[in-house]
């Protein structure tokens, strides 16, 4: 939805663990992919981190490894949890806001008709707005007040670490 042009490729992958849903939310919202699994023991997550090659999101004590890279993440509100990571890694500045799923941290893709559209409003096809649909849940994205809510909190979050 928005561009800014980066190259995704470049952007570190997590894999976050533990009570951090929603720093995963506002990852996702600026294009940084991250799997979460809220139902993973940690030795499944430090595997999964190692054989996807994710940097591993925790609030736990992990000692990092030449194959495990961990960022302990300390017990505060999201949004300072998120200004840390933005610190540490400026480099997630540059990612594609509002360009992957939410819910399942997929990249999502124009919507040309791959799926039933019963959820979308009318007003939404009046419009003639362009959709985005994620192929793994298939939820359909538009933008509409909600998207420039985020888009808000974005510029919010992104704006505080300069101050």
């Amino acid at each position: 939805m928005d561009g800014n042009n980066s190259n995704v490729s470049d952007l570190p992958r997590f894999l976050a663990f533990g009570e951090l849903k929603p720093l995963v939310k506002r990852l996702r919202m600026i294009g940084v992919d991250c799997a979460y699994d809220g139902g993973i023991s940690l030795p499944n997550a430090i595997q999964s981190a190692i054989c996807e090659n994710r940097i591993l999101l925790t609030t736990t004590s992990i000692a990092s490894s030449i194959r495990l890279k961990v960022v302990k993440i300390p017990e505060i509100n999201p949004d300072e949890q998120f200004k840390i990571l933005l610190i540490e890694y400026p480099i997630l500045r540059r990612g594609e806001h509002l360009s992957i799923c939410l819910v399942c941290n997929e990249k999502l893709k124009l919507y040309n008709g791959e799926t039933s559209v019963t959820i979308v409003p009318n007003s939404v096809f009046i419009r003639n707005l362009a959709l985005l649909w994620c192929p793994k849940c298939t939820r359909i994205f538009w933008d509409g007040s909600h998207t420039e809510r985020m888009r808000q909190k974005i510029k919010m979050l992104l704006n505080s670490i300069n101050h």
